[in-house]
């Protein structure tokens, strides 16, 4: 069992288009709301495979009500907790042939009762599925920074396995919490040693020559040893690196043209869960086969319009080629 934790869910509008021009009158030629919230996207993309998962989420107003009732023609299990405070909607914009851009609304301040609630129904299901992973997804509301952490330790009281996907204040405290695996892109991991990823040239060298790989896999192992544990950094299209303390893998699949690349990072820890969920800690399977099925469903993730696809069923496993680097 996959829980997953998503303390700013969202309504998700993705507007594709053949071009975009700053200052005029765009015309979109489709249109496609859905819910959303990278824990939303992780249990979307692992009931679709049929993977065991439960999402667990704040919801308020008519966009919260919406969002429940895509969640549910979907056939993803949720359970959420119910809030006066109305769920926020975010805009997609996909331009053929050009970076997707995603405008994010502000995640609305809750009141303290709704993360003592969502603690509860989370407990509740670490309970009844022993050895589960929970895994705390996505930014955190303002006021909200200690849940990742609360919800780290919580799962250590029941024997479960941690993971966290977020950033700022949230991120910082759950690392001092130890989860069991994080989930960074390149940009953020780099953030966490004090480096800037932005500053390596068009081919993703340093100065000194060093690809983008080697410098991530460097900085996953300073952040794995920091957190005694697992670190999984996508780095787009150069795949994805992992690192625990046994060592650091990269795997990375045949190169495709990318139609929405928004949630491929959802799809891509969605995979890894899929396989290290049906496995004893430390079994092979948890990371070779893991790895291979975490960038095999980000680069499915790549190929669809929106975020709701089966990026499982687009996966090609296979052509996915993991190495062990030094």
């Amino acid at each position: 069992m996959i829980v997953t934790v998503t303390p700013a869910p969202g309504l998700d509008r993705t507007y594709t288009a053949a071009e975009f021009v700053i200052g005029r009158v765009n015309r979109a030629a489709t249109s496609v709301v859905e819910a959303s919230g990278k824990g939303v996207n992780v249990s979307r993309a692992l009931a679709a495979a049929g993977a065991p998962s439960v999402a667990v989420l704040p919801l308020g107003g008519p966009e919260g009500r919406h969002l429940a009732e895509l969640l549910a023609q979907e056939a993803v299990p949720f359970l959420a907790v119910q809030t006066d405070i109305a769920t926020r909607t975010n805009t997609t914009l996909a331009v053929a042939g050009v970076p997707t851009t995603k405008m994010n609304a502000p995640s609305p301040e809750l009141p303290g009762q709704v993360w003592i609630d969502l603690l509860a129904i989370v407990e509740d299901l670490l309970g009844q599925h022993p050895g589960a992973w929970m895994l705390c997804s996505g930014s955190v509301p303002v006021g909200a920074d200690h849940l990742p952490a609360d919800l780290i330790e919580l799962a250590r009281r029941f024997g479960a396995r941690s993971a966290v996907d977020s950033s700022g204040g949230a991120l910082e405290a759950a690392l001092a919490a130890k989860p069991d695996l994080i989930a960074p892109n390149h940009l953020e991991l780099a953030d966490l040693v004090g480096q800037n990823a932005n500053a390596l040239d068009p081919d993703g060298r340093d100065a000194g020559g060093s690809s983008l790989v080697d410098l991530a896999a460097g900085w996953a192992r300073t952040v794995s040893a920091r957190i005694d544990g697992a670190v999984l950094a996508t780095l787009g299209a150069s795949g994805a690196v992992y690192a625990d303390s046994s060592g650091s893998w990269h795997a990375i699949a045949p190169p495709i043209v990318p139609v929405n690349t928004v949630g491929a990072g959802d799809a891509l820890l969605a995979g890894f869960l899929s396989v290290a969920g049906s496995t004893e800690p430390g079994h092979p399977a948890a990371l070779g086969g893991a790895l291979a099925t975490a960038v095999a469903w980000g680069t499915s993730a790549c190929a669809i319009p929106g975020t709701a696809g089966d990026v499982a069923a687009g996966a090609d496993v296979g052509a996915v080629v993991v190495r062990r680097l030094q």
